[in-house]
């Protein structure tokens, strides 16, 4: 009988945790941003800021490569000499070749030796110094 009376007190105390309505409480999720740009505490900021700097993998540019900080004149200087080179190259090519463009074969340019060959998918251009062995080798291929 005792263990009757004790199955029907914890019974009915279960129920009347179940039924009853004001046993019952909960609250409103809410959701607040950590970031302070998107509305989050402001005293966040520096903590976010140091933990990005720490996980900050690039490396410092040299300070001679801001672009604030180099010269204008010696860029003009290079570019210039760039493109003189460049048309001056053009102007050899055209000269030499004509204006069909390099055909293949074995040329001797300036103390390297140049071999064009040309197959049914690629142009190959092989360039070997004589002097230290060097050599490379580009293949080109056509693209329809």
């Amino acid at each position: 009988m005792r263990k009757f009376i004790v199955l029907f007190v914890i019974a009915s105390c279960c129920m009347y945790v179940l039924i009853s309505p004001s046993s019952v409480m909960s609250s409103q999720l809410v959701w607040r941003p950590i970031n302070p740009s998107f509305g989050g505490n402001p005293y966040n900021a520096s903590w976010l800021m140091s933990s990005a700097q720490a996980q900050n993998k690039l490396e410092e540019r040299a300070a001679a490569s801001s672009y604030m900080e180099r010269d204008p004149l010696e860029d003009f200087k290079s570019n210039l000499s760039r493109q003189v080179l460049s048309r001056l190259s053009s102007q050899l090519i055209r000269t030499a070749f004509g204006d069909k463009g390099i055909e293949p074969g074995h040329y001797e340019v300036g103390g390297f030796i140049i071999d064009i060959t040309e197959n049914i998918s690629s142009i190959g251009i092989e360039v070997l110094d004589p002097t230290t062995g060097d050599q490379t080798i580009v293949e080109i291929p056509y693209y329809e």
